[in-house]
């Protein structure tokens, strides 16, 4: 990057010229079309989904009373994790060149494979210290990147990120799910012989929050009452109710809402990109606005 100005050793207000991350902003743009994209398209299932509720006695629990729900057209679940796993791989990759340029420009060296540090111990960002030295990282510098570590911060948003990019190489342990965010029934009523005491308690109610629709049966269970000692006496009944559903992006088992991955992610990226360059100087409190704006726009 011959023509640049040279980095001060002591100037922590400096900002870096455009051509050190005007790509990587591109990447991080184009993911944020992706994500609104995404976004849409799984909006607009949801609002035309059929969603069937039953009420029945469960054939392998008996006196077990169970509200099952019945999908009956799928969702492109595969599709959709596609679009979300090139819109993640957009925003690591943006951030593993931002840090090369920012390399380059700074030692005058072109380096090797170089990867945005995202440690989640103090040990990893202690190794990744010391290299940043030797590649003649000034101080200020080496602090910008820390105030986004992970094991610093404490934030979760650059360690699912890194999940997310670790487990898909390996493809394993990442999906986009579909699940029932909320249902409501209204009042039902059930049947039960003999007649239940006054002081009777219905116990054992067990529902899923929220319960992950099984994309090969179509059906997921959404209540389950136990009513011990007493038959249950239930013909299989359709509810109506009305109900939401939700995406989740599930890494390693645990299940997190997509829409909100996606905004806190791209969020800590967009913010880790513009405080390292010197475009957004707060690195303690999100910033109210991120400006992604490139020259010639």
């Amino acid at each position: 990057m011959t023509g640049l100005p040279e980095i001060p050793a002591t100037n922590d207000s400096f900002v870096f010229p455009e051509q050190v991350y005007r790509r990587e902003f591109k990447k991080i743009r184009h993911a944020l079309i992706s994500f609104d994209r995404l976004s849409e398209q799984t909006q607009e299932w949801a609002r035309e989904a059929k969603l069937r509720f039953i009420e029945r006695e469960s054939v392998e629990r008996p006196g077990t009373l169970e509200i099952i729900g019945r999908i009956d057209s799928l969702p492109p679940v595969e599709d959709w994790w596609f679009q979300a796993k090139d819109a993640f791989g957009n925003l690591r990759e943006a951030l593993d060149q931002l840090n090369h340029n920012v390399y380059r420009f700074v030692s005058g060296e072109e380096p090797g494979l170089i990867r945005f540090p995202m440690a989640t111990r103090g040990a990893q960002w202690r190794d990744w210290r010391k290299s940043a030295y030797e590649g003649n990282y000034p101080t200020w510098l080496i602090a910008r990147y820390k105030r986004f570590q992970p094991y610093s911060t404490r934030r979760p948003m650059l360690t699912t990120l890194e999940q997310i990019s670790n487990r898909e190489k390996h493809r394993d342990g990442v999906a986009v799910a579909l699940s029932l965010a909320e249902a409501d029934f209204g009042e039902t009523s059930y049947t039960v012989t003999p007649a239940l005491s006054d002081d009777f308690e219905v116990s054992n109610v067990e529902s899923a929050s929220p319960p992950l629709i099984d994309l090969n049966s179509r059906e997921f269970r959404v209540v389950e009452i136990s009513i011990p000692e007493h038959t249950l006496s239930v013909n299989e009944t359709e509810l109506k109710a009305q109900f939401n559903f939700q995406f989740v992006l599930r890494v390693d088992g645990e299940e997190i809402p997509l829409d909100g991955a996606v905004r806190h992610i791209t969020g800590e990226v967009l913010w880790a990109a513009s405080h390292i360059v010197g475009r957004e100087l707060n690195g303690d409190a999100f910033p109210s606005t991120l400006d992604l704006s490139l020259s010639g726009d």
